[in-house]
Parts: C-alpha cells; sequence; structure tokens
C-alpha cells in the first residue's frame, strides 16, 4: 500500500484521485479513509521538509474544497466542449438523482446534437434558463487543468456519478428479489463496479431499471 503512495501523490488534487483511493482501498481490504489519512501524513511530512529548506514558507491555503463531481464535468464542457463526445450516452445519467445533473445532461445533449458548437455559442444556448447565472459563473472561473489532464477529470466524474447511482440502486434491492435472479444476475449485481467494463455496467443499469420499476411504490 506505502508502494502505492508516490503514484497517488503524482495525480491531481480531484474525482479521479479519489477513485484511484477507492480501488487501492478495495485492493488492500482497508478503508479508504486509511489511504487518505495516509496520503495526508505523507504530504505532511514532505511539506514540513521542504519548509526547513526555504527561507520563506508558503502560507496553506485554508478552506479548500474538491470540487463535485458535477461542477467540475460541466466546467470541463464550459472550457472543452468537445469532450461531450467523450461522454457516451446522457440518457444513463438522467436516473441519478444529484444536484446539478439535469443541466450536465442537458449541456452534453446539446453539443451531441451541435457537436460544432464553441464555448461562447454553448452559454448562448442557455441564456435566459434558470441554469445560466450558474454556467456563467463557472465559465467565468480559470480552470484548475487543462488538456489531458482535464480529460481524465471529466471521464472520471462521469464514472463516478454513475458508480454513485448503481451503489445507491443495488443497496435497496430486497432480499426477496434477489433469491429469483440468475446466478449470473448475482454476480454481476454483487460485483465490486471498478472491475466491470463499459458493457457490464449498461447491462447492470438496466437490470436495476428493470428491478426499480418492479419495486412497489410507498
Amino acid at each position: 500500500m506505502k508502494q502505492a503512495q508516490p503514484l497517488l501523490d503524482k495525480l491531481p488534487k480531484g474525482v479521479f484521485q479519489q477513485m484511484m483511493q477507492q480501488r487501492l482501498a478495495e485492493l488492500a481490504q482497508v478503508e479508504p479513509e486509511q489511504i487518505r489519512q495516509l496520503q495526508q501524513n505523507n504530504g505532511s511530512t514532505s511539506a514540513a521538509q521542504g519548509a526547513t529548506r526555504r527561507a520563506r514558507p508558503r502560507r496553506p491555503v485554508s478552506g479548500a474544497r474538491t470540487p463535485s463531481p458535477v461542477r467540475i464535468a460541466i466546467t470541463a464542457l464550459l472550457n472543452t466542449p468537445a469532450l461531450a463526445k467523450e461522454a457516451g450516452d446522457p440518457a444513463r445519467l438522467a436516473q441519478i438523482d444529484v444536484p446539478g445533473t439535469n443541466i450536465l445532461c442537458a449541456i452534453l445533449e446539446t453539443l451531441q446534437a451541435n457537436p460544432h458548437l464553441g464555448s461562447g455559442a454553448l452559454l448562448g444556448r442557455f441564456e435566459g434558463t434558470e441554469a445560466w447565472p450558474h454556467l456563467a459563473k463557472l465559465a467565468a472561473e480559470e480552470p484548475l487543468m487543462s488538456g489531458e489532464e482535464l480529460a481524465t477529470e471529466f471521464r472520471a466524474s462521469l464514472e463516478h456519478l454513475e458508480n454513485q447511482w448503481l451503489e445507491s440502486q443495488r443497496e435497496q434491492i430486497p432480499d426477496a428479489v434477489l433469491a429469483r435472479l440468475s446466478l449470473d444476475q448475482r454476480r454481476l449485481l454483487k460485483a465490486p463496479l471498478c472491475d466491470l467494463n463499459l458493457e457490464q455496467k449498461s447491462s447492470l443499469q438496466q437490470m436495476l431499471l428493470e428491478l426499480v420499476a418492479e419495486r412497489p411504490s410507498t
């Protein structure tokens, strides 16, 4: 586990780094918080060592928060609209009950239907809507990353949102329903999401949607 820490430290802070921490925790059979704590301790040690070599230590930044996956994905699209072609079908995100997901889906649908749109033209499509003030604010912010680094965070953000929905839905499947599923279906339902490819995730999502539709309303 310690051997992997230098690699994690090289990743930019964000959703992709969090997903790698989660994966390492699963492989090491520990809680993700232990990975984050170890990384934080290593960072503090490195910072302390670096401070002794600097005449003027840098003042730590307080109150910094990692942006949400939805915010990262929307900001990435506003800065690099061409990323929309990597998102696949936005319909798979429509079931996710996370603030801002509806705006994200609308942006993806707009860009995939109009791949020629640039950042300014994309913003213009939403002028006068409820989303406009939020999108204008995000577009005005200086991006924290660019190029392949931004693309990696974008893909990781979408994967994080999709995994979040899949986890929340399969946890709600009653044992009585599980009992009548085939062996292959149960394996798919119980498999770690990080071990599934895109086709398997699509099958899992479809199965969960069918099971949710069968669930009696309260």
